[in-house]
């Protein structure tokens, strides 16, 4: 199917594949975290997942984090989520979850990561977005071809205004 129906289903079924996470209480910290803290991280992952009823990730990943951190002077964002990536991965023996893995196998998963953190908000958070790294590339792909449809569109519209004006005169 190619056409704009076969695009949007397909579209539709690469949206039921991506994961959303959201930790809030939770202080995203470097690998100085608290074992505690990160017991308590992966138990919030391992219910989200569990809510959401997926499993882990058997292949390649793309992953978007977002970092809300309550110091003014936190660790930088790529220590803190170096962290995260980690804890993602094996789940910590004090864990319940029927599985070795949380949200991937390996870190080496990983084929693209974005991440983002702010300083000094009133309260922590932590926010995930995962998605298979393929389904990203067709994403990209689908962005791609509506921007190249838009552009032709309006490349269409500013040739035929001078032919347009010409004609009213």
């Amino acid at each position: 199917m190619n056409s704009d129906a076969g695009a949007r289903a397909r579209y539709e079924k690469r949206k039921r594949q991506r994961v959303y996470i959201y930790i809030d209480n939770i202080e995203p910290q470097s690998k100085k975290m608290p074992e505690a803290e990160r017991d308590k991280f992966q138990e919030a992952v391992a219910e989200q997942l569990t809510t959401l009823k997926r499993t882990t990730f058997t292949g390649d990943v793309a992953l978007k984090i977002d970092l809300a951190t309550t110091s003014k002077n936190a660790p930088q964002a790529h220590t803190i989520a170096k962290n995260l990536l980690d804890l993602l991965g094996v789940r910590r023996s004090n864990v319940k979850w029927p599985r070795r893995h949380l949200l991937y196998k390996d870190d080496r998963q990983i084929q693209a990561l974005s991440v983002s953190c702010s300083h000094g908000e009133t309260s922590p958070a932590i926010s995930i977005g995962a998605q298979p790294f393929g389904s990203m590339l067709d994403d990209l792909e689908l962005a791609t071809e509506a921007r190249r449809s838009i552009e032709m569109s309006l490349s269409l519209i500013h040739i035929s205004e001078p032919t347009r004006l010409a004609l009213i005169s």
